[in-house]
């Protein structure tokens, strides 16, 4: 009896789209859709919650560290926020098509804060260790109303006293999750002065880097991998100053992805 739903690109603007939907208005984190939950409501039905559940790739495996984070996202258009974002694990599945109240289950993992942002993503997550042949994933708020904290963000909102979260790149694994991130300046001087000689990216969380420079006619005038750096030559002779374009392509470990990232470079002496 209660509605979490699925959101999606292809949807357009209407109904269940990303990034405009009936609620408001949000990008995905990751790819071109997420899902969305009700994790309390006070329009009437007490101990109101909606869940979304997932049956594993494989039995968890017993005594074994198991890392689990996701990305949430207060919707636009709700007037409460609320604590209590967390996961069960079970050795099968908790959802019913008749249940709208709490979830009588473990909790492995949960989330104390209370999330109100809406602009951007929060990632949330944390690490437990498996009983061993737990098959379903399930996530949303398992704590009853009064052990539950909310805070009034809005009022009259088209979704009312209710909080609600958007959830995308939900992950489980026996590795930490990491938040990839690659930083690329956007000027270097190559004039042999110690200071900011190279062009070079700083990473996290990616691997299998692959660097290259192109001029303003689009010729490659270098390439390089992992943890190379250009020096601003070409042929070893000194490229002119100037605008010249980068492509990055690396793979995301997180989010199990290659993705790639475009740009331009000034080349200052």
């Amino acid at each position: 009896m209660a509605t979490p739903e699925y959101y999606n690109a292809c949807a357009g603007s209407n109904g269940g789209g990303v990034p405009v939907n009936d609620w408001g208005y949000q990008e995905a984190q990751d790819g071109n859709a997420y899902a969305g939950i009700a994790t309390y409501s006070n329009d009437g039905v007490s101990e109101y919650r909606e869940y979304i559940e997932v049956k594993l790739l494989e039995l968890l495996s017993v005594g074994v560290t198991y890392h689990w984070c996701l990305w949430v996202s207060l919707l636009d258009s709700t007037e409460l926020a609320s604590n209590n974002i967390g996961v069960s694990l079970t050795n099968s599945s908790l959802i019913s098509s008749f249940s709208q109240s709490v979830l009588n289950t473990i909790v492995y993992g949960n989330n104390d804060e209370v999330i109100t942002e809406n602009i951007e993503w929060t990632k949330i997550g944390g690490s437990f260790i498996a009983n061993g042949g737990e098959s379903h994933l399930t996530i949303g708020n398992f704590y009853s109303d009064v052990n539950t904290d909310i805070v009034q963000v809005q009022s009259n909102t088209l979704n009312g006293q209710s909080a609600y979260y958007y959830i995308d790149n939900v992950y489980l694994g026996k590795s930490p999750c990491r938040e990839s991130n690659i930083e690329i300046p956007n000027v270097f001087t190559p004039n042999n002065d110690g200071v900011n000689d190279y062009f070079f990216t700083t990473d996290s969380g990616i691997k299998d880097k692959t660097i290259r420079i192109l001029n303003r006619w689009g010729n490659l005038i270098f390439e390089g991998k992992d943890n190379d750096t250009w020096d601003g030559q070409f042929n070893n002779a000194e490229c002119n100053e100037g605008i010249y374009f980068y492509s990055i392509e690396y793979f995301n470990i997180e989010q199990n992805t290659k993705e790639q990232k475009t740009g331009f470079i000034q080349l200052i002496r």
